[in-house]
């Protein structure tokens, strides 16, 4: 039976998608979206993404949000990467954030970083702010570390994320504390890159001596509370 529905909602999802893509009547396209949106499946992610590039009359924000809202809309998130880091819509990138901040993804923060620094309207800016203070630190700064680590991303992307990592884990020493030995590692490589700038290497430096910080007074505070243990467990004895 199971199997069954599996199939149905396949052969839905298809229908929808040849109406989307190629009906002539902008209102069968639209509530094709609607309902691609409602029945949340990642294969609907692609035609979704293609037609929000060509067609100003569909639902744009409801249809992602929707298709993100549920597990399988994971799967969306790698085309949803795709769209916020490259594509010439702002809408469009706009729109992917949107829906990969839906589906919890961390690996939205640079996008929304880049908006946050870049983008002439003042509305989307505080909206990108807002979607990044919905992330946990901790995640936000891992996602941030890989960043910086990935030449493919280009390096405005990595210099803005390394400033921000700078940032969060100056502002948290617990943020800093979450970082392991091999992320300063990572960052200290990436700043020797010939290719990076001076802002992008000062952040690294700063975030690596923040982390080594945090981790030096944890070292020191166990070992503190080691030794006041055992001076109350020999007083306790004697």
């Amino acid at each position: 039976m199971a199997a069954s529905a599996a199939r149905g909602d396949t052969g839905r999802v298809q229908e929808l998608l040849e109406a989307l893509r190629g009906d002539a009547d902008s209102d069968v396209r639209r509530l094709a979206a609607e309902a691609l949106g409602k029945l949340g499946a990642a294969e609907a992610a692609p035609g979704l993404l293609e037609a929000l590039r060509g067609d100003a009359n569909l639902p744009r924000p409801g249809s992602w949000r929707r298709c993100g809202a549920t597990p399988i809309g994971m799967c969306a998130a790698p085309g949803l990467l795709e769209a916020l880091r490259g594509d010439a819509d702002s809408d469009v990138r706009w729109k992917a954030a949107e829906a990969l901040v839906k589906l919890d993804a961390a690996e939205a923060a640079p996008g929304l970083l880049r908006m946050l620094e870049e983008d002439v309207d003042p509305e989307f800016r505080r909206t990108a702010a807002k979607m990044l203070d919905r992330f946990d630190p901790k995640d936000l700064a891992l996602q941030l570390v890989r960043t910086v680590r990935n030449r493919d991303m280009g390096i405005p992307w990595r210099e803005t994320a390394a400033s921000e990592l700078a940032r969060l884990v100056t502002k948290d020493s617990a943020v800093a504390l979450a970082l392991a030995d091999e992320h300063a590692d990572a960052l200290h490589d990436a700043a020797q890159e010939e290719e990076v700038g001076k802002v992008f290497r000062d952040s690294c430096a700063k975030a690596v001596g923040k982390i080594d910080a945090a981790h030096a007074q944890a070292a020191d505070d166990a070992a503190r509370h080691g030794t006041a243990t055992q001076h109350r467990a020999s007083t306790s004895g004697s």
